[in-house]
């Protein structure tokens, strides 16, 4: 008669080494994948306010028509593609709801730098007398955010792979806002042209907005208000119950945005913000 697996012979030290150690992978696989409900989809979110403010003001400006209209549409249909995802990709009300009051709280905590910044660009417009500084203020304020969510994204698993050895950007992949970026790229084209004869405005050259961006980076980043604004939606939301280290408990069920938003997939091709 064969020996089975269920025998009481001691298990070899180097599969149950194995073993743990696939488990540990697994287990930084999950964190990893619960952080980054709250590490990438919190400034994207962000993004989006910036984008729907942008939108409003071009509407009360009576420029929402035409071309400018068609990217805003595009823009919106790529973002509520993600929208979607990540709602199917949080099933279950309750924690839907933690990340809606996690979002809110933390774009109340980070809005008044984002302002800061708009009103550096704002400011640089005015410098160079470009008119319509106000609305192409708040057209350049939602491309710069969505460009950094991009570049957000890119940055956190990139860094968590050389940390933990595990990449899982793909399962992610939509949450990478390039294609409602480059979508809203097309308003900005429209919306921003230089006036005939002068040259492009380097936003990263002028120095008000360089310092704007960096604190917007330094708050989106701070964990003090990532931590604040989780305990905001977790008092709102008792049943939640968080990891050990304070990341609210977001982790995905299987595959957490299993395909990717229509559009163009074009990358980030330049880290300057122009008119």
């Amino acid at each position: 008669m064969h020996s089975s697996i269920t025998d009481n012979r001691p298990m070899n030290p180097r599969r149950n080494y194995v073993g743990q150690t696939n488990l540990r992978f697994a287990g930084a696989v999950d964190r990893i994948a619960s952080a980054a409900y709250v590490i990438v989809m919190l400034p994207n979110d962000c993004a989006s306010f910036a984008m729907t403010d942008a939108i409003e003001q071009i509407g009360k400006a009576g420029r929402l028509k035409g071309q400018v209209k068609k990217a805003v549409n595009d823009s919106l249909r790529a973002y509520s593609d993600y929208e979607r995802q990540l709602r199917n990709a949080l099933d279950g009300k309750q924690r839907m709801q933690l990340w809606l009051d996690l979002a809110d709280e933390f774009h109340d905590r980070t809005q008044p730098h984002v302002e800061k910044f708009r009103l550096a660009v704002k400011q640089a417009l005015d410098d160079r007398r470009i008119p319509d500084s106000g609305l192409r203020a708040h057209v350049l304020t939602a491309d710069t955010l969505l460009r950094y969510a991009v570049v957000n994204f890119d940055r956190y698993f990139s860094d968590m792979a050389r940390k933990y050895g595990a990449d899982i950007r793909d399962i992610f992949r939509p949450a990478r806002l390039c294609h409602v970026q480059s979508y809203w790229q097309n308003v900005t084209d429209i919306m921003c042209r230089v006036p005939k004869g002068q040259p492009d405005i380097d936003l990263n050259a002028d120095p008000r907005c360089a310092l704007a961006m960096r604190c917007i980076d330094a708050q989106f980043s701070l964990p003090e208000n990532i931590n604040l604004a989780a305990e905001r939606a977790l008092s709102l939301n008792p049943g939640a119950v968080p990891h050990d280290d304070g990341t609210p408990d977001l982790t995905y069920r299987s595959s957490p945005l299993p395909s990717e938003a229509p559009g163009p997939d074009r990358p980030l091709h330049d880290k300057k913000t122009t008119i």
